[in-house]
C-alpha cells in the first residue's frame, strides 16, 4: 500500500527550496555590491567579523559599515560572535 505522504513528501521538500530560494532573492536584490560580497562570503558558513575583513580585503571599518547594515536589513544576523545568514 502507498501512502500519499511518501508521494508528496519530495514534491513538498522541493517546493520549500524554491521558495526559501526565491525568498533569498528578494532579499538580496537591494544590496550594494560590497554588501553583496559579505553575504557570499556567509553562504556556506558562519564567520567571525575578522575573518570577514580578512576573505573580503576591505578595511575594518568599512567592513563594520557594510556588516551593520546588511544585519539591520535582515540578511544576517550575529550569533555567539559568528555572522551567518538568516534563515
Amino acid at each position: 500500500m502507498v501512502y500519499p505522504l511518501q508521494i508528496t513528501f519530495p514534491i513538498y521538500n522541493q517546493f520549500a527550496r524554491i521558495n526559501s530560494q526565491k525568498k533569498n532573492a528578494s532579499k538580496f536584490q537591494n544590496l550594494s555590491k560590497d554588501e553583496l560580497k559579505i553575504v557570499q562570503l556567509l553562504e556556506n558558513e558562519g564567520l567571525s567579523f575578522d575573518k570577514i575583513v580578512r576573505n573580503s580585503k576591505l578595511d575594518s571599518l568599512g567592513v563594520a559599515s557594510l556588516v551593520l547594515m546588511v544585519e539591520i536589513k535582515g540578511v544576517i544576523q550575529c550569533s555567539d560572535g559568528f555572522f551567518q545568514l538568516t534563515p
